[in-house]
């Protein structure tokens, strides 16, 4: 195992000078780094480094190195090199969990729903009560308008455990929106932006909602908001269109 890590540290990060053959508290830093640092960019090149010394890790401490990289990518929505990250640190270490969430989450992020669900469904298999893994389930089921009832469910479970998850809020406000409830939607899409007035996704979903209820002028402003930070923002809803929805 600790020759596939090797491999995967030359393999995957050739950029990097560091090489396992470095002294085990340069390792260690570069660790602390990763998981320390106060940027996103300084974390992922803390994570760079640490990846270079593969060989000094045990499985699963590397998988949680690729898994914090990976992160930091799906913080600065490079969703692709993210899901590359978290396949594999599920490579070097099956049994954790953390990648499974996050490359659902990338996915979703990029359109593969159905995947991304794969993914939310493993975790709640292996642990019933994951609050993160019930927000996705929530949230793809109600994108796909799979089973409405089910992704409400699934946000109510959430809810109970993490009241502040803004995925959930945004798999609930969704799930209402194809149901026609269009202002408790709005509610929900408000609820999450205090939590987190960035989220695109919200963003976009709020300001879709809004032109259904006939407010164009801050719906407008909502989904330039939304694009503004992420460009591709529609297609985490790709039945959706910018004159209010399917």
């Amino acid at each position: 195992m600790r020759r596939l890590i090797a491999g995967i540290a030359l393999t995957c990060c050739a950029f990097i000078t560091e090489t396992a053959a470095q002294d085990w508290p340069d390792a260690d830093k570069a660790y602390k780094a990763c998981f320390g640092e106060t940027t996103v960019d300084a974390r992922i090149a803390g994570c760079n480094k640490a990846i270079g010394f593969g060989g000094h890790y045990d499985p699963k401490t590397f998988n949680g190195i690729l898994n914090n990289r990976g992160v930091g990518f799906l913080e600065k929505h490079q969703f692709e090199q993210a899901i590359k990250d978290f396949d594999l640190a599920i490579r070097v270490y099956i049994r954790a969990m953390p990648p499974y969430i996050n490359r659902a989450s990338a996915k979703t992020r990029i359109g593969k729903f159905s995947e991304a669900l794969q993914d939310a469904d493993y975790v709640l298999k292996e642990i019933p009560a994951q609050p993160n893994a019930l927000a996705l389930r929530c949230l793809l089921l109600a994108v796909t308008d799979a089973d409405l009832e089910r992704a409400l469910q699934a946000c109510d479970r959430s809810f109970a455990l993490r009241p502040d998850n803004t995925t959930t809020f945004l798999g609930h406000a969704l799930a209402l929106y194809r149901q026609g409830k269009f202002e408790k939607a709005l509610r929900d899409c408000d609820k999450g932006l205090n939590k987190d007035a960035k989220d695109d996704q919200l963003l976009f979903l709020r300001g879709i909602t809004k032109k259904k209820l006939g407010d164009i002028t801050g719906g407008d402003a909502d989904i330039a908001s939304a694009v503004a930070l992420e460009a591709n923002v529609r297609n985490s809803f790709p039945a959706f269109t910018d004159q209010g929805g399917p």
